[in-house]
């Protein structure tokens, strides 16, 4: 009796330790250990998620699927950053059925080393909530029409558990400070990529300019003038404009699909 009281206190230490550990998590600025975690977990998740993005789907990410590739030290870490803003109303994770998915997207891309010299590039796999894809192909047949050029969706769905692996992808990008990395990605759970209600779109030309490393080439073209002018005939709004009062920078990029009868979710 007496050893399997000490071997239940040698447990409850080592969770408890674990626990800890990671709910200490500077969001200012991790720590050499969890920068450390950080990196081996990545190491270890990239391949599957690579493959994945071969099969097309890995913006359809189960949290089940993510953890199994973990261990518990690292699915720890992951339930620290996932509990770090919680919304009243949680994203869910839905089923492939609801949506359409969006393939076969080609980018005309200029090689960096040579402008003369221009290469196509598929988009990997999209999905979309069919009210939100109709909507965003009538608009883009619109504007067609009217620049003759449409915009492509470079990223749509996007499942709460990738939107935490892509949190944790990105933390390295932003000195693996959590504050800023939230401002330009979302925590998982609290995301419009992951909220079909609400459901967001982030465009791309068709020479492959999104403005991600430089919102003012994008907010520079017909294309964004033309979506500033009209999107809202079509239920799209801009989520992150100049100056907004969240947390997030300026997105021109970035439109979240909200017809007049949708009230934003609180």
């Amino acid at each position: 009796m007496k050893r399997k009281s000490i071997l239940l206190a040698l447990i409850i230490f080592a969770s408890t330790s674990v626990i800890n550990t990671v709910s200490a998590i500077d969001t200012d600025q991790l720590s050499d250990s969890d920068i450390s975690l950080v990196q081996n977990m990545l190491i270890k998740l990239k391949p599957y998620i690579d493959e994945r993005k071969n099969e097309g789907d890995a913006n359809m990410l189960t949290f089940k699927e993510l953890y199994s590739r973990l261990d518990a030290h690292e699915q720890t870490f992951m339930d620290a950053i996932r509990n770090l803003k919680q919304k009243k109303k949680k994203n869910s994770e839905v089923a492939k059925a609801d949506f359409v998915a969006i393939e076969n997207q080609a980018l005309q891309v200029t090689d960096p080393s040579n402008p003369n010299n221009r290469f196509t590039s598929i988009i990997e796999r999209q999905y979309l909530p069919k009210n939100n894809q109709e909507a965003d192909e009538t608009m883009m047949t619109a504007m067609e029409k009217d620049l003759g050029k449409r915009l492509l969706i470079e990223s749509g769905y996007r499942s709460p558990a990738y939107q935490l692996y892509l949190f944790v992808f990105y933390l390295s990008n932003h000195s693996y400070s959590i504050k800023e990395t939230n401002r330009w990605v979302a925590l998982p759970g609290t995301s419009e990529h992951g909220a079909p209600e609400r459901q967001a779109l982030d465009f791309i030309t068709l020479e492959g300019i999104s403005g991600e490393h430089n919102p003012e080439e994008f907010d520079q073209l017909p294309e964004f003038k033309w979506l500033a002018e009209h999107a809202d005939q079509f239920g799209f709004v801009l989520s992150y404009p100049k100056n907004n009062n969240s947390n997030s920078g300026y997105e021109p990029w970035h439109w979240r699909y909200q017809p007049p009868q949708t009230q934003p979710v609180k």
